[in-house]
């Protein structure tokens, strides 16, 4: 939307001033709101081709070891490539046993995070995962939790 103009792509009434039109009727404006449509939201050209994948595949294990990843052990799930048991970055939030963490990268390149604890398994995926690794990996500073440096 721009500023100043608000256009809906489905049948919407306002009422500005409560008062009904004086002969009750509504012009149909389809001619002048195309108009406008095609002057202020042009159409434009998109490749459309399909995705089938990224170019460069992330060395998943070289970016768990420069994140300072506790890594259990590789694991083969039948799915992915590869899968790392790994040290979850919130265990810190469990209660109790600190298994049941998985990184992994399927055979495209895609990567995944998960960890079955329930505190994480419905909040915490991969872009969460990276975020907290990134700034270690790239900028060389150590992930914070709870207020303090780890």
């Amino acid at each position: 939307m721009k500023p100043g103009l608000e256009i809906y792509p489905r049948g919407r009434y306002f009422t500005v001033t409560g008062l009904a039109l004086s002969d009750g009727t509504i012009a149909n404006r389809d001619e002048e709101l195309a108009e406008i449509i095609s002057e202020e939201f042009p159409r434009v050209d998109r490749n459309r081709t399909p995705y089938d994948g990224p170019c460069r595949a992330l060395d998943l294990l070289d970016y768990l070891e420069r994140a300072n990843v506790e890594i259990f052990a590789e694991r083969s799930d039948g799915t992915a490539e590869r899968v790392y048991s790994v040290r979850c970055l919130w265990a810190h939030e469990h209660t109790g046993d600190t298994s049941g963490t998985r990184v992994g990268q399927y055979a495209d390149g895609a990567l995944f995070y998960r960890c079955e604890h329930a505190h994480c398994r419905a909040i915490r995926e991969w872009r969460q995962f990276r975020a907290e690794c990134d700034s270690i990996v790239h900028l060389g500073r150590a992930r914070r939790s709870k207020g303090r440096l780890r």
